[in-house]
């Protein structure tokens, strides 16, 4: 910036500044003057500077654009002649895959309908050996259900005529009992009979021989009373001991049922068991039919790479 512009904005700022009273407020006006000279001096100078600066580089930013435009148009010139030598070349190198593409794919095609045969094949042959294994489970099913019923069958009527052969001998020794207790009956009626008249012969005679009488008869009522008590004892312990034998055989046609459903599940453990090692060999089966097509995918892009390196 000149001097004089200085001096004019120095003057400009002299006179719109307020002239203070004292000498020391002119020394101190004067100072600030100054220092805001200065600084607006510094201000101007700085964007005097980045005035320039950005004249500078718009310039240099023109020229750059414009060789950047002529070496984009020069490559891009380049870039469509080797995109039409290059569409040529790939337009030829098509053509010549497409043939062989079409000869491997003939030969893929009469290999995989081979191979698909080959699996059906091997399906067939699996489907009928587990179509056979499922009838003869539910053959060998049917047969050990059939033979459970029997059993069941079996042990029903076992039970049936056991409870008919427990009520005929428990009617008949009820009846026997009640034949026997008939008898003890009577002959007590009888030995009453015999003891009263004996009584009334020997009233008058004797009377020691009425107390003896009486004795007699007291100790003969003992005894037919600890008879029938014996009696009803062994009763009740025949009881016991039918009942003891009827829970016997019940348990033991419980262990039997026990034993056949422990079979019966040891069988459907011993299936479901195959039945995954099938399902094993199945997937053991189709992960080598697998590796085997990724095998030949592989070898058939290794010859497809090898194909276009040499074209």
């Amino acid at each position: 910036m000149p001097r004089s512009s200085l001096r004019s904005s120095k003057s400009q700022l002299a006179l719109c500044s307020p002239s203070p009273c004292s000498p020391a407020g002119l020394q101190s006006s004067k100072s600030q003057l100054e220092l805001n000279a200065e600084q607006k001096i510094r201000t101007l100078a700085k964007l005097q500077r980045d005035s320039e600066a950005l004249r500078r580089k718009s310039m240099h930013v023109t020229r750059t654009s414009q060789n950047c435009r002529a070496a984009n148009q020069s490559k891009a010139q380049r870039v469509a002649e080797h995109s039409r030598k290059s569409e040529m070349q790939a337009e030829a190198r098509h053509r010549s895959l497409m043939a062989e593409d079409a000869t491997r794919q003939a030969t893929v095609g009469q290999r995989q309908a081979d191979e698909r045969q080959r699996w059906h094949g091997w399906g067939e042959r699996l489907e009928n050996n587990i179509c056979k294994i499922s009838l003869a489970r539910d053959a060998m099913a049917q047969a050990r259900e059939e033979r459970i019923r029997k059993k069941l069958e079996d042990d029903e009527e076992k039970l049936r005529r056991k409870a008919q052969h427990l009520q005929s001998v428990s009617s008949s020794r009820q009846l026997a009992n009640l034949m026997k207790s008939e008898k003890v009956a009577e002959h007590q009626r009888q030995f009453a009979g015999s003891q009263e008249e004996l009584l009334r012969q020997l009233v008058a005679t004797d009377a020691a021989r009425s107390s003896c009488v009486r004795s007699q008869r007291e100790h003969e009522l003992q005894r037919l009373e600890t008879t029938g008590s014996h009696r009803d004892s062994t009763l009740a312990e025949a009881a016991r001991v039918r009942q003891q034998l009827q829970q016997a055989a019940e348990q033991r046609t419980a262990e039997k049922l026990l034993r056949d459903s422990e079979a019966v599940l040891r069988k459907s453990q011993h299936l479901e068991n195959e039945t995954q090692r099938l399902h094993r060999h199945n997937r053991s089966i189709d992960e080598k039919v697998e590796k085997a097509r990724y095998y030949e995918r592989v070898v058939e892009n290794a010859r497809r790479s090898c194909d276009l390196s040499v074209h």
